[in-house]
């Protein structure tokens, strides 16, 4: 024990900035990387994935040729399994840092008001539509209808977004469409 202590303190006195440095980094990758799989398959995927690795371990610690072997040469395989297996998380987490800041919407500089606007008119526009029965036949009546809830829903999601970040809705929706 008192050998431990003092390679500790051996350790410490030769830790720079940039240990520590490279230290944290890493801490927050990985915990960054449990966030992004806590809740999901891919947690039981990871269990999984680090048991193959501590078999590998073990069998290259015991000389264990034959699954030494096996595992040395599937690494390749592995990999790619271990990719198309957190497809989903990978894609999540892609997502998440393409939404940092106006880094991932270079080009979102539309006018919001107008947007707002337009999908005000359309929404009163089906509702009008709906109430006169305007119609040829009941296939179009049912895609009017259908269009009618999609933009009511467009609507009521934009209210929730805005409640959600404290802002006062002023897109010019109707009220009754949440």
């Amino acid at each position: 024990m008192q050998q431990f202590f003092q390679q500790l303190g051996e350790v410490i006195r030769h830790l720079g900035l940039v240990e520590v440095i490279d230290v944290a980094v890493v801490a927050f990758v990985l915990y960054q990387l449990l966030r992004l799989l806590r809740g999901t398959q891919g947690t039981q995927i990871l269990v999984g994935l680090i048991l193959l690795a501590v078999t590998g371990v073990v069998a290259t610690q015991f000389n264990l040729i034959l699954l030494s072997w096996l595992f040395k040469n599937a690494t390749s395989f592995i990999i790619i399994a271990v990719i198309v297996m957190f497809q989903p998380e990978l894609r999540r987490a892609l997502d998440q840092l393409g939404r940092l800041g106006h880094i991932g919407r270079p080009l979102s500089g539309y006018n919001t008001r107008l947007y707002s606007q337009a999908i005000s008119e359309a929404i009163r526009a089906a509702e009008r539509l709906s109430t006169k029965k305007t119609g040829a036949d009941q296939r179009r009546d049912l895609r009017r209808d259908a269009a009618v809830d999609l933009l009511s829903q467009l609507a009521a999601a934009r209210r929730r977004r805005h409640r959600a970040r404290g802002q006062d809705c002023r897109c010019g929706l109707p009220a009754a469409a949440s």
